[in-house]
């Protein structure tokens, strides 16, 4: 949805995995978040905005954490 709380899309659908910790990017064009899907382990993904191209980032539920976004500046 944009910052004004209008025009909410959903961007992952229901199913029997758990997503959790989503974080946007600081340009608001992917989505970080911790999810199950593969074999009901925790991990870390990014998706576009729009919840296509999950890609997963991390194999390790250790270091799986709680993902966010870092700035350089």
């Amino acid at each position: 949805m944009n910052a004004d709380w209008s025009d909410p899309r959903v961007v992952v659908e229901a199913s029997d995995s758990v997503e959790r910790f989503t974080a946007w990017s600081p340009d608001g064009t992917q989505i970080v978040f911790q999810s199950d899907r593969t074999d009901g382990i925790f991990n870390v993904f990014v998706m576009n905005a729009g919840g296509s191209d999950p890609v997963q980032l991390t194999d390790d539920p250790v270091r799986a954490g709680r993902p966010h976004w870092l700035r350089h500046q």
